[in-house]
């Protein structure tokens, strides 16, 4: 070749080069902002989850304040054997350390006192250093919470202070002192469950922004070092907010990934770059040059398909061929349409993604496709505009993302069911009150919210084992859903306690006869390898609308209810009684007791 030629050539391979490299590092980037796009959506849905579990359970765990000074208010202001009824509260409410009184805010009694002496005599009001929450829960009337801080007895602890207020006789009211629950964080947080989320390759921390200090006061994290940019949930206590910040463990990107497409990246630029020099110096080398290019093309493990402006495919490489299992020459010709899965795909939309990527515009978005078996499966497509041998086309490289979505489902009935009996859990409940509250409005009907307790299921646990104790649950679970209708709701909520809901209920009267079928169904005894397992339950119910009030709060009135029931001898249920209004059952309920 004359030196005259040499040098435009020169420059015209050095330019394929680096073209190609830019369009390679182009693609990598676009398909890892995808991915990394993916990966933070799946860990925001995952760290929510777990804020919100983490916020119901700390909210059930202060709701003994709640039935504490109910207990109070029924007694006007002295409550007999205190250790007596903080005994049997105690397992009502996971998480809870220590239930505690304070007349005229001076901690005088604790269970369990053991470990907890320092505190008797304590003046909350009086403590400068630690008043501040105390007298703003007697100034808002509301429960506060206090710390994480480091307890006078020893230890990291919350604590939940709901202020108690007396009628006097002059028609007003008065303070009469606090009902305390102590929370230490190392009874609480292993309720939590956060090692699941090292488990799924995720470090966390749990944190608040010092009140004082307005510093970042972290009291629970991952034994894994957070990335610099985690996602975080906020989510709100009392008188203040705590965050959960979640990130992979060894950060959003997969730098080995990263690594060897770039390398793939710069093969293709040097073998285009090679395959250009070859065709300005002889056809025939050029010709040798496709077929080495058509190699590379379908050696790259993902979908890569070429369209035309019209959105016919051109070519398409062995991995579309494996992906959907016809030959590479069946695409030749057709479109998308023809591997859509029938009434999966919006068809125009995605005719409009390919005019806005031919037009310059990357786009991604997900479609459904159908193999050669009939077999539908989902897959996640990148469209960006390129050349294919002085051609302007469309590339399009798809991955299937079946195995990402089963994930996600598995990741999603985690996080609403029970691992045990598979019952829906607290998240799942609330969504489902939250549906048949607007249901009940709707069909100017009753639904009934209950709350039960096993009676006598820790002796099953101390004299067979865990093993047994979790068979039995199973079986209650069963029968549970066994008594009541296919169209009604029932959960457990943690140890021996579940919930139900009952929908569309006409009267009074028939939500008792279903109560009393679900305490004889349960009552019934079981065999567990040789042993004869007989239980009771204890069951607190509110009603919707009588009692017309948010989720939360309906739950915490059915608790408060079962605790009366477990009061009045077991083995029976109790409404929670509403106060104002005309008497009745037909109206709003006082009281009513199964025996």
């Amino acid at each position: 070749m004359p030196r005259s030629h040499r040098i435009p050539v020169f420059l015209f391979t050095l330019a394929t080069f680096l073209v190609a490299l830019a369009a390679g590092l182009s693609a990598i980037y676009l398909i890892e902002q995808a991915r990394l796009s993916e990966r933070q959506r799946t860990a925001s849905e995952l760290d929510a989850q777990f804020a919100r579990q983490i916020e119901q359970r700390l909210t059930h765990a202060l709701s003994a304040t709640h039935a504490l000074a109910a207990t109070i208010r029924q007694g006007e202001g002295r409550l007999r054997d205190f250790d007596g009824q903080a005994l049997e509260m105690m397992p009502l409410y996971p998480g809870v350390s220590a239930l505690q009184l304070a007349p005229g805010g001076v901690i005088g009694q604790s269970f369990p006192l053991a470990g907890n002496e320092k505190a008797i005599g304590h003046n909350l009001l009086a403590d400068t250093a630690r008043n501040k929450e105390a007298r703003l829960a007697i100034d808002t009337r509301r429960l506060t919470l206090a710390g994480p801080f480091t307890l006078r007895q020893g230890g990291e602890a919350v604590i939940g202070r709901l202020p108690v207020f007396l009628d006097d006789p002059a028609g007003g009211n008065r303070f009469w002192g606090f009902s305390i629950a102590l929370i230490r964080l190392h009874d609480f947080l292993p309720s939590l469950n956060l090692a699941e989320l090292e488990r799924l390759g995720y470090g966390y921390e749990l944190w608040r922004v010092h009140p004082d200090s307005g510093e970042r006061h972290i009291f629970a994290r991952s034994r894994q070092t957070l990335a610099d940019t985690p996602v975080t949930t906020a989510f709100d206590v009392p008188n203040g907010r705590w965050h959960l910040s979640l990130a992979p463990a060894h950060g959003w990107h997969d730098a080995a990934r990263l690594v060897g497409e770039a390398l793939v990246a710069l093969l293709l630029a040097g073998l285009l770059a090679l395959a250009a020099y070859q065709y300005l110096r002889h056809r025939r080398v050029l010709q040798e040059s496709e077929e080495s290019y058509r190699s590379l093309f379908d050696s790259v493990q993902e979908a890569v398909y070429v369209l035309s402006r019209e959105g016919v495919f051109l070519a398409v490489n062995q991995g579309a061929s494996r992906m959907y299992g016809h030959d590479p020459e069946w695409f030749v010709g057709k479109t998308p349409e023809s591997v859509s899965a029938p009434g999966r795909n919006d068809m125009a939309a995605v005719s409009v993604l390919m005019a806005r990527a031919f037009a310059g515009a990357p786009q991604s978005f997900e479609f459904w496709g159908m193999r050669d078996d009939g077999a539908e499966f989902p897959k996640e497509v990148h469209l960006a505009r390129g050349s294919w041998f002085g051609k302007p086309v469309l590339f399009a490289l798809a991955r299937d993302i079946s195995a990402l979505k089963s994930h996600e489902r598995q990741l999603e009935h985690i996080a609403h069911h029970d691992a045990l009996t598979g019952l829906p859990n607290r998240v799942l409940l609330a969504d489902r009150m939250y549906q048949g509250i607007a249901q009940t409005r709707r069909a100017n009907c009753l639904m009934a919210v209950g709350y039960l307790d096993l009676d006598g299921f820790k002796p099953v646990n101390d004299s067979f084992g865990h093993e047994v104790g979790d068979r039995v649950l199973i079986e209650i679970a069963r029968r549970m859903q066994q008594a009541l209708r296919a169209g009604d709701t029932v959960a457990r909520l943690g140890g021996d306690e579940f919930a139900f809901l009952l929908l569309g209920v006409k009267t009074v009267e028939e939500c008792e006869n279903t109560l009393k079928r679900l305490l004889a169904a349960i009552a019934q005894s079981s065999d567990m390898d040789g042993h004869r397992i007989a239980l009771s339950a204890s069951v607190g119910v509110t009603l919707f609308p009588f009692d017309d009030a948010d989720p939360d709060t309906l739950l915490r009135h059915a608790d408060q209810a079962m605790y009366l029931a477990k009061q009045g001898g077991k083995n029976r249920y109790q409404f929670h009684a509403l106060d104002g209004g005309p008497q009745g059952r037909g109206s709003h309920l006082r009281l009513a007791v199964s025996r």
